[in-house]
């Protein structure tokens, strides 16, 4: 037998209090915070053959937070293995003349915390450097090059080593990739990578 309900005077609870009520839409209740410092610098300079330029960015994180509801704590999301470093920063310096560039970079990542081990420990500071050099077809005067653009890159150039990750205070080691020479039964580490490629453009 049905109930009768005024929706002027009752609510539906009221007038069938065993009713439940299934709400599955999707509500953002989460909160993240973020604070920082940004830099960005630029300049370019003629010279007599060519020209230059000087490029600096970098992030200072000073909080990065999420909290899934506001009655749970409040999670760091920086400065962790698998997460942002807090600082890191990327300068370069070019030159450039006619079809001809080179470009060089120096690249920075602070230390942070490694949350593997127990007590926690820290990850070091990485720096390493980076070059590339583009030989433009579309500016050269031979016209069967036009729209080709042939780019030589190295990165990591002096073979830096990242800083040891130890998933344990045990130094239980996960080491950098390693490669064989061929014909050669010796192994060694590298970090190194180089990139030859040749681009064509519509």
């Amino acid at each position: 037998m049905g109930k009768n309900w005024n929706p002027a005077t009752q609510s539906l609870l009221e007038a069938i209090p065993n009713l439940s009520i299934v709400d599955d839409r999707s509500v953002n209740v989460s909160s993240e915070k973020v604070s920082g410092l940004d830099l960005s610098l630029k300049t370019k300079h003629d010279i007599l053959h060519g020209t230059l330029t000087f490029n600096v960015d970098g992030t200072y994180t000073l909080r990065h937070t999420v909290q899934d509801t506001a009655d749970t704590a409040a999670i760091v999301v920086i400065n962790r293995i698998g997460l942002p470093a807090a600082f890191r920063f990327r300068a370069s310096t070019g030159w450039s003349e006619g079809p001809v560039s080179a470009n060089a970079f120096l690249n920075y990542v602070g230390s942070y915390v490694n949350q593997y081990t127990l007590p926690a420990t820290h990850m070091g500071a990485w720096t390493t450097e980076d070059f590339t050099f583009v030989l433009d077809g579309s500016k050269l005067s031979f016209r069967k090059l036009d729209g080709w653009r042939t780019i030589f890159s190295v990165q990591n150039v002096f073979n830096r080593t990242p800083p040891a990750f130890y998933l344990s205070k045990l130094r239980h080691q996960i080491r950098p990739r390693q490669f064989q020479r061929r014909g050669s039964s010796s192994r060694r580490q590298s970090n190194q990578a180089v990139v030859t490629r040749a681009q064509m453009t519509a």
